[in-house]
């Protein structure tokens, strides 16, 4: 039928594959770089490297008030508590019944030696050095010869009297000394002074351990104490110097600056992964806003790659300023370290800074020359910051 018309659908034009990967591109090189800036505190943190047992270069002192549960203090103060905790065992008479059993025994022998008439003086004095439980010079040895019968016997019998009674308290292996010289003062004043040297050889040496340690019963009554012990709250005053220059870093102060964030730690990967998804979000937003509503009017991709580097332009130029505000919410810097002023000791605190712009070259200047590391606003009045003015006008805004 020739009077009918034929409707043709219109083609749909087909997008070169160059203008479906720019924006891609564009997009992954955007995220990649606003990451960048945004984590430069990561990678180039002003943060304290200190060890343990290191010299501490510079005094730090404390950027704010913190109290908080130290692990270190508590266990400190849970081993001071387990320290003087022993438990022994009970009083092992028996011990003393041996003990005394071997002292008779001695004496038997000496009584036997005593009564030889046949050997010598020198020999005799032999024999009774042989005996093995005790120690006998030869002054001893002659003096049993020499005593009368009444003097040896009266002896005889301070010598297990004084072994009975020692030997029923209880004697650790710790103060067998300190009980051996409780049995030479056991002594009676009745004796002579031949017979006081001579009780005072034989009997401290049957005195011996008859308790012993328990270790099981220790160990629980350790845990015991240690459980008791509550955390300790250690607490750290604003300006508080946490270490001097010069001073011997220690586990405590390694533990406090870690607490104030002035310990550098690893890579901040929790940090790393916010500034990446707020970089993906931010380039995936000008991403889709340039394909959505100007690919439309056929504009040049130089367009979108001016866009993105001033985007770029701005996050850096806000990223090196001194955080104050909103800034600092939005684009936060590592923390505040604070160090004492080279001369007069007085506070001072910065945020490290990069080394550019003004802030910064002031930073490196005023360490150079040895006045101070960082300055702060309320020390904005001292006499080594009057020569400042720039930099003092801003402070105020930066920090109060």
């Amino acid at each position: 039928m020739s009077g009918d018309s034929i409707y043709i659908p219109p083609t749909k034009r087909r997008v070169p594959l160059r203008d479906q990967l720019t924006p891609l591109l564009f997009s992954v090189a955007l995220t990649a770089t606003l990451t960048l800036i945004l984590s430069l505190n990561i990678f180039t943190s002003q943060q304290i490297s200190l060890q343990l047992g290191e010299t501490a270069p510079q005094t730090i002192l404390a950027p704010q008030s913190l109290t908080y549960d130290s692990p270190f203090l508590t266990v400190q103060e849970r081993r001071q508590a387990v320290a003087t905790i022993f438990r022994y065992t009970t009083t092992d008479r028996s011990i003393g019944r041996e003990q005394t059993n071997k002292a008779r025994a001695v004496f038997l022998f000496i009584e036997v030696v005593r009564a030889d008439a046949v050997a010598d003086v020198p020999t005799r004095i032999a024999y009774l050095q042989a005996i093995e439980p005790i120690v006998l010079d030869a002054a001893v040895a002659e003096l049993l010869l020499s005593l009368s019968s009444a003097q040896y016997g009266a002896a005889k019998n301070e010598v297990l009297r004084i072994v009975a009674e020692v030997m029923q308290q209880d004697v650790r292996a710790d103060n067998v000394s300190q009980a051996q010289e409780i049995a030479r003062r056991l002594i009676g004043f009745e004796f002579t002074t031949p017979q006081e040297q001579l009780i005072g050889t034989i009997a401290p040496q049957f005195i011996v351990p008859n308790v012993f340690f328990d270790e099981v019963a220790t160990t629980a009554a350790r845990e015991e104490a240690s459980t008791a012990v509550k955390s300790v709250r250690n607490e750290i005053r604003a300006d508080e110097i946490i270490i001097q220059q010069g001073e011997v870093v220690s586990e405590l102060q390694l533990e406090e600056l870690e607490r104030l964030g002035l310990l550098r730690q690893g890579t901040d990967w929790y940090s790393l992964l916010d500034a990446f998804i707020v970089s993906l979000i931010a380039s995936t937003a000008v991403t889709l806003y340039w394909s959505r509503f100007q690919r439309r009017f056929n504009r040049a991709f130089r367009y979108l790659f001016i866009m993105g580097v001033l985007l770029l332009l701005f996050v850096l130029a806000a990223r090196s300023w001194p955080p104050a505000g909103a800034t600092a919410l939005l684009l936060p810097r590592h923390r505040p370290v604070y160090v004492a002023h080279r001369h007069c000791g007085c506070a001072a605190v910065g945020h490290g800074g990069d080394g550019g712009g003004h802030h910064g070259r002031l930073y490196e200047q005023q360490f150079a020359r040895g006045e101070y590391v960082y300055g702060r606003g309320r020390h904005s009045r001292h006499p080594h910051l009057a020569r400042y003015p720039t930099f003092l006008r801003l402070l105020p805004r930066w920090h109060d």
